[in-house]
């Protein structure tokens, strides 16, 4: 319980007695002690502040109002003894004054402080200087109290063009059209930008919204900013008979030789139309080309047939001639064989068509035939005449004409040479000479060749040279012109000459 405080001065005024006595009363209602009071907070009992304390004749005492302390002091401020922009303070017997916030003196005395000075607000906010104070405001692009201030970010609003790019800044903000236009970002228009060539110089620009687009001609690949040649060949396009030429951005076609076309369809050409040949080589016509072939008989490349001379070979009979022609050859059986010249050819019995002297033997011989008389006989085989050592002994007759006939003999034979001489000396033409020489005939006489004879001797059969006689047996062995053949059988005009 708090204790009851006893007035024992006799010179407390009555005014003061009263203060106390009702102080004392308010104490003995108050539960608390003195200089204390009842917390509303926490329900017991708190100290008061010192601030409340103070009084010059007694001791400090306090009473309490339910919610705060109050002091004893005297109330010196109720007069307002300080500025009007100061506080006054109650001291004890006394007052304090001082300026309030935002200015500066004695208290008596306060002037405005600018406090703009010291930069009380945010760096991205104004300060405005007021009576007794200041006011920070946010500048624009910036949002709070002005003592702490954060960035707005306008692009949120979307102030720029819907073809601009909008960069936030601090308290502020950027428009920038985008690439492919133009303007100051509030306004953007499209660009063109095809009017600079930015493809590559084989590629087609196509202008689009803030934009372009390249694009590779044909015949080139790439990103249409760079453009490469795109070799078709590889992909064969032409037609097979054809080549392939790669050229810039594109391809021709060709057809091979040998066909014709545009080089895409190729159709196979017929040059044997032209008489690519020689004439006598047959042409055939082949996929693009043609081929040359000569004839039979003849040789080449067949572009150039030159004839064969197919005697050389020797494809006749044995006993045959072979007569070349242009591009073939003609077998003939020699004079006294009979066939095709070629395969076959046979003797023939001369002695079934030809006669003998009736005292003479026909012996047939390979390609001709032999006249013998008969023994006892005497002759060439045409003309046989009995032989007189087969009578009995030479007559008086025989035995005069041998002697005269030798005679004879010898001066016709020295007509003969000096006849030959003479014809040597004028009658030689193309090397059948004029030669005079007796033969006998089938009916024993003597028959003198001329130039013209010989002609046709060697025109119409070969010079032949039957085999020699025996000196016991003459005998005709058909045409002899013996003495005017050399060793193939064919007249020696020097001989004849």
């Amino acid at each position: 319980m708090p204790s009851l405080f006893v007035i024992t001065s006799p010179f407390v005024s009555v005014k003061t007695s009263l203060f106390m006595v009702i102080t004392s009363l308010f104490v003995l209602a108050n539960s608390c002690g003195i200089g204390t009071h009842q917390s509303t907070l926490s329900g017991g009992c708190a100290t008061c502040p010192d601030s409340a304390a103070g009084c010059d004749t007694f001791q400090p005492l306090y009473m309490k109002d339910y919610y705060s302390c109050m002091n004893c002091t005297d109330k010196k401020c109720s007069s307002n003894p300080c500025h009007v922009n100061a506080n006054c303070t109650d001291t004890a017997g006394s007052f304090v004054c001082q300026c309030n916030a935002g200015f500066s003196g004695n208290g008596s005395n306060c002037s405005n402080v600018n406090e703009c000075l010291t930069s009380p607000c945010h760096p991205n906010a104004s300060c405005t200087d007021t009576e007794g104070s200041f006011d920070c405001q946010c500048n624009v692009g910036f949002s709070g109290n002005g003592l702490n201030c954060s960035n707005i970010n306008e692009c949120l609003n979307s102030p720029c063009n819907h073809n601009a790019n909008c960069t936030d800044t601090q308290g502020s903000y950027d428009c920038k059209c985008n690439v492919g236009f133009s303007g100051n970002g509030l306004n953007c228009s499209n660009v063109n930008e095809c009017l600079t060539s930015p493809c590559h110089h084989n590629a087609s620009c196509t202008d689009t919204e803030g934009s372009f687009v390249c694009q590779c001609n044909v015949g080139f690949s790439g990103n249409g900013l760079n453009c490469s040649n795109i070799n078709e060949c590889l992909t064969s396009p032409c037609h097979h008979n054809a080549s392939c030429t790669d050229t810039e951005g594109s391809f021709v076609c060709q057809c091979n030789v040998g066909f014709s076309g545009n080089g895409l369809n190729c159709s196979n050409v017929n040059e044997c139309l032209t008489s690519p040949c020689h004439h006598n080589a047959n042409c055939t016509d082949t996929q693009g080309s043609y081929d040359c072939k000569c004839n039979v008989g003849f040789s080449g490349n067949g572009v150039t047939c030159a004839n064969i001379d197919e005697c050389l070979s020797k494809p006749c009979h044995v006993n045959a001639s072979c007569t070349d022609s242009e591009g073939s050859y003609g077998c003939q059986c020699n004079p006294g064989f009979s066939g095709n010249g070629i395969s076959n050819c046979t003797n023939i019995d001369e002695c079934l068509n030809v006669s003998c002297h009736v005292n003479a033997d026909c012996l047939d011989t390979p390609g001709s035939y032999i006249c013998r008389c008969k023994t006892g006989f005497n002759g060439n085989g045409t003309f046989c005449e009995s032989d007189p050592s087969e009578q009995g002994g030479m007559n008086l007759t025989m035995v005069i004409g041998i002697p005269i006939a030798l005679i004879s003999l010898l001066l016709i034979a020295r007509l003969i040479y000096l006849y030959r001489r003479r014809v040597n000396k004028r009658c030689c033409v193309s090397q059948i000479c004029c030669v005079s020489r007796l033969i006998p005939t089938q009916h024993g006489e003597d028959h003198v060749l001329d130039m013209e004879d010989i002609r046709i001797l060697t025109e119409s059969q070969p010079l032949s040279q039957p085999p020699p006689a025996t000196a016991d047996d003459q005998q005709y062995h058909g045409p002899e012109i013996s003495p005017a053949l050399d060793k193939d059988n064919q007249a020696d005009p020097s001989l004849l000459c």
